[in-house]
């Protein structure tokens, strides 16, 4: 029998145990390691998405500044309004419901005059200064050198929202011996409601769906009569410039009337900055942009009328019916910096 030793013994106990903290410190600083790379890409990742969501603002603020041009305005006034003040003719009594009647253009198309105004001249505007920015009065949108705010949450429910279902009056086919197998009665009103009573439908529900809240946001001023200055957000602060803008128009309690707490959660978001000029122009209503994806040509943004001999049945009619009654954009320019006015 062979005896070692002690301090041989010992001198391996110490070496094992320096070759275990060696391996144990190498893998504690590669997870270490691991962790931060994750929290760096989703700190990228969420950068790129707070980008994305900004650019896709310019899309949402350009269509409604088309819309805006022709879809009219509500209007409510201090005093009621007349017939003969809502209307070019009649007599009917004095009315205090909001008027929203079609208009013809941020430049009115009939006499190259600012809009947007009504059928019978009617300005859709006052240049009052009514609205605080938090350094300045500003007149009420969309006067010229006015702000809307647009955050972009989904309402639970939309306005005249109709039920999803499928069938409201499915065709009885089970029973031969029934009186109404095989009949098509509609004995529900189609389609029906998603809001219950006629209130409910007509309102609606604004307020916002958890999973779509403080993601993103535009804002527009009107710089001139055609120019807009597009401010695109991705972040929570909804669209206002300023602790003191919310404040002054008595929405600070959604920052907890915090300014530190609202400068954090600007300094989070994305912002980005597009200056757009509206143009009354638009596509010929009896015309479409057209791409043929055939074995037998290609053709690409054609202009063929609906009807036309040379239009095959087979040819398929992408970007569908582009006629853009609200106008189109002379041009748009993405700025480097923040402008001063925004």
């Amino acid at each position: 029998m062979h005896s070692f030793p002690i301090a041989r013994v010992q001198h391996r106990r110490g070496t094992i145990l320096i070759i275990v903290a060696g391996i144990s410190a190498l893998l504690a600083s590669l997870a270490l390691t691991f962790l931060v790379r994750n929290r760096s890409d989703a700190e990228e990742t969420q950068a790129t998405m707070r980008d994305v969501q900004a650019r896709i603002m310019l899309v949402a603020a350009c269509n409604y500044i088309q819309e805006g041009s022709r879809l009219g305005w509500d209007q409510y006034p201090s005093t009621p309004l007349t017939a003969n003040d809502a209307f070019p003719t009649g007599s009917m009594a004095a009315i205090s419901v909001p008027v929203h009647e079609e208009t013809f253009g941020w430049i009115d198309v009939r006499d190259g005059s600012m809009g947007p105004k009504t059928q019978e001249g009617r300005q859709c505007w006052s240049p009052a200064l009514v609205q605080n920015d938090g350094t300045r009065l500003r007149p009420r949108w969309p006067a010229p050198d006015s702000i809307v705010r647009c955050p972009m949450q989904v309402w639970k429910r939309t306005k005249y929202a109709t039920s999803l279902h499928a069938a409201y009056n499915p065709i009885q086919q089970h029973d031969p011996s029934a009186s109404d197998y095989l009949m098509p009665y509609l004995r529900q009103p189609d389609p029906q409601s998603a809001g219950g009573t006629w209130d409910e439908h007509r309102r609606g529900a604004p307020e916002p769906r958890p999973e779509s809240a403080n993601k993103s946001w535009f804002r527009v001023l009107r710089e001139g009569q055609s120019t807009f200055l597009i401010t695109c957000g991705a972040g929570p602060t909804q669209g206002f410039r300023s602790f003191d803008e919310a404040d002054a128009q008595g929405m600070g309690d959604l920052f907890n009337n915090d300014r530190g707490y609202f400068s954090v959660l600007a300094a989070q978001e994305s912002r980005l900055w597009y200056r757009v000029e509206w143009t009354a122009s638009s596509v010929e209503s009896t015309y479409h942009w057209q791409e043929h994806h055939t074995t037998r040509s290609w053709d690409s943004y054609l202009q063929w009328p609906v009807n036309a001999s040379h239009s095959w049945p087979t040819g398929p009619r992408s970007l569908a019916f582009v006629r853009n009654f609200g106008g189109t954009f002379r041009w748009i320019m993405r700025l480097k910096a923040e402008p001063t006015n925004w």
